[in-house]
């Protein structure tokens, strides 16, 4: 009797895990469906950007032109080997200073 149950109990287990199983996979595919949607709507819009800066010098000039100090700066970040890492980066780094208040308040 004892084991009928764990067979009986293995068996439903095994058909729970084939059920998640089937619903992972099904997921998976969606998942990597709506990457391939991003993947094109990202293609779609460089192909966009280029043929507005094909077409346009003045838009073409600005594209070209650096960013600011304070926004470049924003992009510098160093390598971090974890969260401990990147959270004293942000303590120790200067902020970007509001241009309505002078500097030092």
């Amino acid at each position: 009797g004892r084991i009928a149950a764990a067979l009986t109990d293995t068996r439903a287990a095994i058909d729970t895990l084939q059920a998640a199983v089937g619903v992972l996979a099904q997921e998976e595919e969606k998942l990597r469906g709506d990457l391939n949607a991003a993947h094109r709507l990202a293609l779609t819009r460089e192909q966009k950007i280029q043929r507005l800066l094909n077409e346009n010098q003045q838009l073409r000039d600005w594209f070209n032109t650096a960013l600011p100090a304070d926004v470049a700066r924003l992009h510098q970040r160093p390598g971090f080997t974890g969260a401990a890492d990147y959270l004293r980066w942000l303590s120790e780094s200067e902020s970007v200073p509001n241009p309505g208040q002078p500097p030092g308040d």
